[in-house]
């Protein structure tokens, strides 16, 4: 704290050079409350506090002082009223450049006639061979630093930004975008909520096209269907930090939009979006490569760099001992990465042997996050049961199962995988290859056991008899081998009543009646359909 006694002689002001005593005082008191003196973040570039408080016209670089135009710092506290929400926010910019020296000045530009002044701006040169380097230099004089690294990918040019950058809040600016002079005076305020992880706002559209992108209000989309959030964002640096964004196993290729990815990591923990009222300037031009916007023929499965995914596999154990070998030899085989799985048996078998069988495997897989829980919803061996006969009854099980599932699962991708069905190898990354923006399923095929055809129905709801090739559209199928998104599975409860009696065709007419969702079934994933063998 200043705790100087400030009419002792040696702080007397130089008459027409320093403050006087009150307002010396009244700027101090900003300081001592100011989160870059205590972490010491601006004593690298700036003064102590103490000196640059005295001087008449003395001026921070990141605070507003007492009678300070209030343009300078809008979201500031002052001596004579309370700090505003988000007032000690710190801001770094991390400008990212490949080859755009041609747009790099504008840029940085842009960052440095912000109303409330970045902390520290850095370009990160991502092996541009052009007049990047010179460009980024003539910026060093303003407090502009420059680094430069050879990865060739922007996700990787971001966490090197990242890394190199301490404070609250960060925000990734492509070297051909432009950043309106309000765009951190708007922006910041949103973060006095605790939980506000990402900011957001619209885009003014300039270059070769002009016009605008208004996107949704803040709880009226997921970030999981489609990207709604550009790349430069504001964020928190500890939603990034707690996400593990840029940990190692979060990198993504140059194919992937790498800011959606990052932004549905946020998400993914916890962290709520707001929208600010800024209007973030997107350059489009032959070459743009703001991640979330090119319009491009690359899949969903490439631009979702689902190949990073975690998904849930879910498996309902129901106590078939003829089927468990065959399980566990696709389980040990089965391709999707076994680190960006979630491995959940749910075991309804109410026989304790092979409970401890299950969990003995668990125990020795190699499997990084896998949970087994016993679940009590019917007596041991109905799954096996005539069919016909206890019909009723297995369609009042199933139905809790899978409720349960859709309130505990914690990633987006759940698999469905029924224990006497075992997909191809390669089953996870085709099914997740079939996803798209208003896909809400993608199943594997297999067949009935019960009737002749395939556990797939038409939109009219006839049950397929002939198989297709690739990718059909559908009205259900059944959930033997089954890719859902969680998102679209909580918005409803799966129930075996009305309109058709079964959970499985009750949820797809739900689906369809909505009008925003496809059902898939991938052809090309073909599934054996166990039998138990007589006397099992």
């Amino acid at each position: 704290m200043f705790n100087a006694d400030l009419h002792h002689e040696q702080y007397a002001p130089r008459e027409g050079i320093d403050a006087t005593h009150d307002a010396y005082h009244a700027r101090l008191t900003v300081c001592t409350k100011c989160p870059l003196r205590h972490g010491h973040t601006c004593r690298l570039e700036n003064q102590l506090c103490s000196v640059m408080a005295r001087p008449a016209n003395g001026v921070c670089p990141n605070r507003s002082w007492p009678g300070d135009p209030p343009v300078l710092i809008v979201a500031a506290p002052s001596a004579v009223s309370a700090p505003r929400p988000g007032a000690f926010l710190s801001c770094d910019i991390v400008i990212v450049c490949h080859n755009y020296g041609r747009f790099l000045a504008e840029a940085t530009e842009s960052v440095l006639v912000q109303t409330v002044k970045p902390v520290s701006i850095i370009v990160v040169d991502d092996a541009s061979d052009d007049e990047t380097p010179q460009i980024a230099r003539s910026f060093r004089d303003r407090g502009v630093v420059y680094k430069r690294i050879e990865a060739r990918n922007t996700h990787e040019a971001r966490k090197a930004g990242f890394q190199a950058m301490t404070n609250d809040v960060l925000c990734f600016l492509d070297a051909d975008d432009v950043l309106p002079p309000d765009y951190l005076e708007k922006g910041l305020p949103a973060f006095a909520d605790p939980g506000v992880g990402l900011v957001y706002s619209d885009m003014e559209i300039f270059g070769d096209r002009t016009g605008a992108r208004t996107f949704p209000a803040a709880g009226r989309f997921d970030i999981n269907h489609q990207n709604r959030c550009h790349a430069s964002s504001l964020v928190r640096r500890a939603a990034l930090e707690i996400s593990g964004a840029f940990d190692a196993e979060s990198t993504v290729t140059q194919a992937s939009h790498a800011d959606w990815f990052t932004w549905r990591r946020v998400v993914s923990v916890g962290w709520k979006l707001a929208k600010s009222p800024a209007l973030y300037r997107y350059r489009q031009h032959g070459n743009s490569q703001s991640d979330g916007f090119r319009a491009d023929l690359r899949s969903y499965f490439d631009l979702a760099a689902l190949d990073r995914e975690t998904i849930t596999l879910f498996i309902p154990m129901s106590g078939r001992r003829w089927a468990w070998s065959r399980m566990r030899e696709f389980l040990e085989r089965q391709t999707w990465p076994h680190n960006q799985v979630r491995l959940v048996l749910c075991d309804t078998s109410d026989d304790e042997l092979f409970s401890w069988e299950l969990r003995s495997w668990l125990s020795r897989c190699d499997y990084t996050d896998c949970r087994h829980y016993w679940q009590n919803v019917g007596r041991a061996g109905l799954a096996d049961e005539d069919r016909e006969t206890v019909k009723a009854e297995v369609q009042a099980v199933m139905p809790r199962i899978y409720n349960r599932l859709a309130r505990e699962a914690t990633t987006e991708y759940v698999w469905i995988v029924e224990d006497d069905v075992i997909p191809p190898l390669d089953a996870g990354e085709m099914l997740l290859r079939g996803m798209d923006a208003d896909v809400a399923s993608v199943s594997g095929a297999y067949r009935s056991r019960f009737r002749p055809g395939w556990v797939a129905w038409s939109k009219d709801g006839n049950l397929v008899e002939e198989a297709g090739a690739g990718l059909a559209n559908v009205g259900g199928n059944g959930f033997g081998c089954v890719l859902l998104r969680k998102s679209v599975l909580q918005q409803t409860v799966l129930q075996h009543v009305q309109p058709t009696g079964d959970y499985d065709p009750n949820f797809y007419h739900w689906l369809c009646s909505t009008g925003r969702w496809r059902a898939l079934v991938d052809w090309s994933v073909e599934c054996e359909h166990l039998s138990a063998p007589a006397g099992a």
